[in-house]
């Protein structure tokens, strides 16, 4: 079920909703350009979809500030989604006009015929293997279960796997001689067996994105560490530090009418990544109020943000970087075999 949050007079119009930690009104950041607002066409509000996580995250400062242009405040209205839902919602509903979602959800829609516009790349890889139990490598996996969820996190163990000459297929049931993907639809299924390991003496392990990585490790399993930064084995096959593992994206039709509005946005979503950083005493409060449930009951320390690679490439500097990236991918990544990243996808 689709959880969300409005305002009618926009998204932080009233201010007291989200309020900073020293509970003064928040800081409102005002882009202007050499064209008053008024002689340009903009929309009185906007709809984002997001999965509750990381890509709440992506917008930690809108979140604490707003989209005020010129001056005047554009109403903003967020609907909160399970992860796995992000792709089929968006195109099946049509009543949003932005979107964030894994850039392999992106490329996957607009290789089905969706009408869609890759705005800007905003999450540069967060995924970690968590567990409990005495692995402590990719390979040390061999024969043990990994929980996951679809989309990017699947997408990215089984390219790391496969690159690493490491056997793994579908399933339930730990076998020698491969690891065993079990796939669910949120990591909030398979983070209690992991306590349930810690507790029974035994041993779990599943991919987790940060900040799940902390709640995991700090509230939920004690015990639990993190086996594999899958950013570093991405970086020792690639030489790359990162990958564009989520994006925003925006309705074809929104970003044809509207694309100052877009192309000033993304210069607001720029320092999202430094308020983020400066603002991590207030955050929990932020994403509370801002309806989440897995970004509450969690400490945001400096290395939990660091570990979720928050960041900005607009999409067309992204281009090259997500097209490397989904050749990378598609070898071990059925779902890839046939998709294309077509320059004409992305915002120039």
């Amino acid at each position: 079920m689709k959880k969300v949050i409005s305002c009618a007079l926009g998204f932080l119009c009233a201010l007291t909703m989200f309020g900073c930690s020293n509970g003064d009104a928040p800081k409102k950041t005002d882009i202007a350009t050499t064209a008053p607002l008024e002689s340009i066409e903009m929309p009185e509000s906007v709809h984002f979809y997001l999965p509750d996580g990381t890509p709440m995250m992506a917008i930690s400062s809108l979140l604490g500030e707003g989209i005020v242009m010129d001056g005047k405040e554009i109403g903003m209205k967020a609907t909160l989604l399970n992860p796995a839902e992000i792709g089929t919602a968006f195109t099946t509903y049509g009543d949003c006009d932005l979107a964030i979602m894994p850039t392999v959800t992106a490329i996957q829609l607009m290789n089905k015929g969706q009408d869609l516009s890759y705005v800007s790349a905003n999450v540069f890889g967060n995924l970690y293997v968590v567990g409990v139990g005495e692995a402590e490598s990719l390979s040390d996996l061999t024969g043990k279960v990994v929980y996951t969820t679809a989309g990017t996190t699947i997408a990215l163990l089984q390219y790391e796997l496969q690159a690493n000459n490491i056997a793994y297929e579908m399933g339930q049931e730990a076998k020698d001689g491969v690891v065993t993907i079990w796939s669910m639809s949120n990591a909030s299924d398979y983070m209690p067996l992991l306590k349930q390991a810690q507790n029974k003496g035994g041993e779990a392990y599943g991919v987790f994105g940060e900040p799940a990585v902390t709640k995991c490790m700090t509230t939920v399993a004690t015990e639990a560490k993190i086996v594999v930064d899958m950013q570093k084995e991405y970086e020792k096959l690639t030489g790359d530090e990162g990958y564009p593992q989520a994006c925003l994206v925006a309705r074809g039709t929104f970003a044809r009418e509207y694309p100052e509005f877009i192309r000033r946005l993304v210069e607001l979503m720029k320092g999202n990544g430094e308020y983020t950083r400066t603002h991590a005493d207030s955050l929990k409060a932020l994403y509370e109020k801002a309806g989440s449930t897995s970004l509450v009951g969690i400490d945001y320390t400096e290395e939990t943000i660091a570990r979720c690679n928050l960041s900005q490439l607009t999409g067309k500097e992204a281009y090259e970087a997500v097209k490397t990236y989904i050749d990378r991918l598609r070898p071990s990544v059925k779902a890839l075999e046939n998709v294309e990243v077509k320059e004409s996808f992305f915002l120039q």
